[in-house]
């Protein structure tokens, strides 16, 4: 009955690593949200103020009333720098569709600024902490229970444990080479 589990499990996870997770999302090193740095910052060389606005937001224009009330600003007053404000969220929000499923962009095409779609994007791959740990505890029972089916091909084989692998690199867990040769070989059938 664990078996079946393990396998159930197994599925589930390559399932949703191949298809709707996307292994580059993870959060960076001091805790902050990475969001996809090597999708989006790595390949595509993004302007550090597109970068700016994908992790802090946009900076619409505003004007103060004479009471100290903050409001946005009539598009007909707009300067060209306000414009140019407006038009690098935009360019941001066209950035992150470009480098997204359509699946992804269907989570997120209501969404009006790059930093919402990272936002809902980040919950989506990396989830809560709870989530994040359960995860890992469920990648790791899949990696140490992992085994080569009945009349499975090498290749085969191998491409699910790369999927595993993938999947705990995602979320900084990696062992070394040794290590994996050392398990790959380990489930080997005598076939």
């Amino acid at each position: 009955m664990e078996d079946a589990e393990v396998r159930a499990d197994e599925a589930v996870i390559i399932k949703s690593v191949s298809r709707a997770r996307n292994p580059s999302w993870s959060a960076s090193q001091d805790g902050r949200p990475g969001l996809m740095k090597f999708g989006v910052k790595g390949r595509h060389r993004v302007d550090h103020r597109l970068w700016k606005i994908i992790l802090e937001g946009p900076q619409f224009p505003t004007t103060t009333s004479a009471e100290g009330v903050v409001s946005l600003k009539p598009e007909a007053s707009w300067t060209e720098e306000d414009k140019k404000k407006v038009e690098l969220n935009a360019k941001a929000v066209n950035l992150l569709n470009c480098v997204i499923s359509f699946e992804e962009y269907r989570r997120v095409s209501r969404c009006t600024t790059a930093k919402r779609i990272r936002d809902k994007l980040q919950i989506t791959h990396v989830g809560t902490t709870l989530v994040k740990k359960t995860r890992i505890d469920m990648l790791n029972k899949v990696y140490e229970m992992f085994s080569m089916k009945e009349a499975e091909l090498i290749d085969e084989m191998f491409e699910r444990f790369n999927i595993i692998i993938i999947g705990l690199d995602a979320m900084k867990i990696t062992y070394p080479d040794s290590v994996l040769v050392r398990r790959v070989l380990r489930c080997l059938t005598k076939e």
